[in-house]
């Protein structure tokens, strides 16, 4: 009866529903594209995000290319996971925020003990959206579950500004391996390779503007509803009172 009720009092101010409907159709569509006053034209928004990867070696004092059984072999893998890890501490990042003139509040790090698993998904992806912050500047660090390998991922509103991320992650590094692992021996970090940046060029999602463009119609519909529950009451209270009187 409840849903007859509101269907009877929806389509009695049918002409505020079809405005609703017109209100959140223009809601979703600008959520994804811009008009273009001089050509009255849509066009896609877009904004662009820098990425960059580099790769860094944690590495036993005597090279574990020239000599496996070097000291402290045995457990550097461990040891790498654990540096990954701290690259998310609060020490980590205000010193990267420091290196880079930025607040410690605009850069989010997920260390390798948060880090989700390698998937195959592009880098610069993987770069921007595994970790979703909300901080303009992001830090993903993998670690290799069989290899003392260290997967350092930047993003940032550039790809010069990515890069610049993932070289103080790296520095970052250092005095966290001085402090923490001076029990197990000495560790070298190098890095493997060229570091590599681009820019990624993300579009809004159309299911979020569409899911948009539901909420608002929704409620567009309860406050109508409300509407005309008030309306209606107003309009039986002069009956009701002459009732009264008699």
């Amino acid at each position: 009866m409840e849903s007859v009720g509101i269907l009877r009092a929806l389509w009695r101010r049918r002409l505020l529903v079809s405005l609703g409907a017109l209100l959140a159709l223009a809601m979703a569509v600008f959520a994804v594209y811009r008009v273009s006053p001089a050509s009255l034209s849509l066009q896609a928004r877009t904004a662009s995000s820098g990425y960059a990867l580099e790769r860094v070696l944690i590495d036993t004092p005597t090279s574990l290319a020239a000599d496996a059984d070097a000291k402290g072999a045995d457990s550097i893998a461990n040891r790498a996971a654990l540096l990954g890890a701290l690259l998310a501490s609060d020490e980590a990042r205000a010193t990267m925020a420091d290196k880079l003139g930025l607040r410690p509040s605009q850069i989010a790090v997920i260390g390798a003990a948060d880090a989700l698993p390698q998937v195959p998904t592009p880098l610069a992806t993987k770069a921007i959206e595994v970790a979703k912050p909300h901080e303009p500047y992001s830090v993903v660090v993998d670690a290799d579950p069989s290899l003392p390998i260290l997967s350092i991922y930047a993003a940032a509103p550039d790809a010069r500004k990515a890069e610049g991320l993932a070289d103080q992650a790296i520095a970052a590094l250092h005095p966290l391996a001085a402090a923490t692992l001076p029990a197990a021996g000495d560790v070298k970090i190098e890095r493997l390779g060229r570091v590599e940046a681009g820019t990624k060029t993300v579009s809004p999602s159309k299911a979020k503007a569409l899911a948009v463009g539901l909420m608002v119609f929704l409620i567009w519909c309860i406050a109508i509803i409300v509407l005309d529950s008030l309306l209606l009451r107003r309009a039986a209270l002069p009956p009701l009172m002459e009732a009264r009187r008699a």
